[in-house]
Parts: structure tokens; C-alpha cells; sequence
């Protein structure tokens, strides 16, 4: 089982290095890469946290598939959880070095999805935006997909909550609203 407190000091530790060098957006970019390619490969992420697998021969492979994009930063990041023998721990680091981020500068991260083929353009500066009015919080959209059962509208998710403002959504709320027979306290 995995650590949040070994996690928790490899976060903090980035954290400080990012904050530092005023790179933290970028230290977001990056290791939010290194995640996502480790999680979304199988076959990687078993070479990368296989004992057998010399830590040289895992060096030169984070090399060669990130090479110029992450920083040299982040490379030597990723160098030290593999002589530490913490690779498996890629993916709970990326997670509490959000949620750290998060409670020091008081960020409110927004995943957002949309219906397929929704125009993309300006869509997450605007939202932050609007959240940012409404919360009075620094808010920043983390990531936008797409979903192909949505009508219109969007779900936005943040942290365990999920605003549903699709059509799908209202119309299910409407459906629900009138099989209780409009009995919420509107009436």
C-alpha cells in the first residue's frame, strides 16, 4: 500500500522547487504528462516499477519518450524516484502535489466537461473567470473532455462536487421532479 505521507514529502518538495523558481504552472504541465503517459500505458508503467529493470535502463527510457518536454526539473525528479524505488508512486504524487497546491494558494481546480464537438476555444478562461466572480477564489480548469451523451451545457467537477448544468442533466432533474409529483418545496 502506498504512502500519502511518503507522497505527501515528494510533493511538498516539489512544491517549494516550483514555487522557487516561480515554474509551478509548468511543474503543473509536466508532471500532470508524466502521469497520464505512466497510468495510460500498462506496459510502461510494469517496466517502470519493475525490480529486475536496472535503474539506468529506466533513466534512459524516461529520457527518450519525454526528452525536451518536461524540464530538466522534473527529469531529475523523476531520476530520484527511481533510485528511491518510488516510480509506483508517480501518479499519488501528481495528486497531492494538486491538493497541496491547492490549499496554499487557496485554487479552486474545475475539471470540465462538454458535449463532442463543442467549441473549445476560450472555453476555459471564461469559465475560470466566472467562477473566479462568483467565488471570489482563484479558480483554474485542470482539464476539458468531452462526452458524447451530453446535449448542451456542461458538467463542471470540483473536487468531489459536480455542478450539472448540461440539458441532460436539467432534463433528468425536471424528470425526477415531476415522477415525485413537483413535491421540493418550489410549489
Amino acid at each position: 500500500m502506498k504512502s500519502t505521507e511518503v507522497a505527501d514529502k515528494y510533493a511538498e518538495a516539489l512544491y517549494e522547487i516550483g514555487k522557487g523558481e516561480g515554474r509551478l504552472d509548468d511543474f503543473v504541465g509536466e508532471l500532470d504528462l508524466v502521469s497520464e503517459t505512466v497510468t495510460a500505458n500498462e506496459s510502461f508503467f510494469q517496466f517502470l516499477t519493475h525490480p529486475l529493470v536496472p535503474d539506468d535502463d529506466k533513466v534512459q527510457v524516461i529520457e527518450g519518450v519525454f526528452g525536451e518536454k518536461i524540464s530538466q526539473d522534473i527529469q531529475n525528479f523523476l531520476h530520484v524516484l527511481v533510485s528511491k524505488n518510488r516510480e509506483d508512486y508517480i501518479e499519488l504524487i501528481r495528486e497531492r502535489f494538486h491538493k497541496l497546491r491547492r490549499d496554499k494558494e487557496d485554487i479552486l481546480e474545475v475539471e470540465v466537461t462538454i458535449p463532442t464537438g463543442f467549441s473549445r476555444e476560450d472555453l476555459a478562461e471564461d469559465i475560470e473567470k466566472r467562477l473566479a466572480e462568483v467565488t471570489d477564489r482563484a479558480v483554474q480548469v485542470t482539464r476539458v473532455s468531452e462526452e458524447k451523451g451530453l446535449i448542451g451545457g456542461a458538467k463542471l467537477s470540483i473536487g468531489d462536487a459536480v455542478i450539472d448544468g448540461s440539458v441532460r442533466g436539467q432534463l433528468e432533474d425536471l424528470r425526477e421532479f415531476v415522477l415525485e409529483g413537483g413535491k421540493d418545496g418550489r410549489n
